[in-house]
């Protein structure tokens, strides 16, 4: 005889063990770590019985938990390689992701007598070493903006006729425009060098 919990078990967490690989279309191969947490109830028992209890006298919401974690890690590993070019792009794809890999667990959740009610992503980050990479590379593009912004002020100030009736401006604004474009060609190598690491 099973006794079987038919509440909605509440506050379940899931989370890699060790990062999963990924293959970012530009970092190349990298492995991330991902976290959440998860509500669910038992709503087929038998099922349940069957495809995860089997012979064992007795299995606990930590057993439960443990077993769950695997399929969910399991399935991350398929939706980031089919939804997600690169880490780059997470941030705006975070919510759409997130709604879609509920639904990818969900119907997994069914397969073994179980309801999803609640699931929830709290990260999916890549190693400390990508993160600082992905850091360097958002300022130097902000950076980058910033002087090529500056640079065709300077270039249409070149272009303005008033200009030159002011004496030594044109001088002045050709030094400064000298000094952009220098700073403009170091930023530029360096992003070139961050887009083009792989990280493993």
């Amino acid at each position: 005889v099973y006794f079987i919990n038919k509440k909605v078990f509440t506050d379940l967490r899931w989370g890699t063990k060790h990062p999963v690989a990924f293959r970012d279309a530009k970092l190349g191969l990298i492995r991330l770590r991902g976290h959440g947490a998860y509500t669910m109830k038992i709503v087929n028992p038998t099922v349940f019985l069957n495809t995860i209890v089997g012979r064992q006298s007795r299995f606990t919401t930590m057993d439960i938990q443990n077993y769950l974690r695997d399929v969910i890690i399991a399935r991350l590993n398929d939706m980031l390689g089919e939804k997600l070019d690169t880490i780059f792009d997470l941030p705006k794809q975070y919510t759409e992701l997130a709604d879609e890999f509920k639904e990818i667990v969900k119907v997994e959740f069914e397969k073994y007598g179980l309801q999803l009610v609640d699931f929830y992503i709290s990260s999916i980050t890549p190693p400390e070493e990508v993160s600082r990479l992905i850091d360097k590379r958002s300022g130097l593009e902000a950076d980058i903006e910033r002087f090529e912004t500056h640079q065709k002020t300077l270039t249409a100030q070149l272009e303005n006729p008033a200009t030159y009736t002011t004496p030594g401006k044109p001088m002045e604004l050709n030094r400064e425009l000298t000094q952009v474009v220098e700073s403009l060609k170091i930023l530029y190598a360096e992003w070139d060098q961050v887009a083009a690491s792989g990280l493993c």
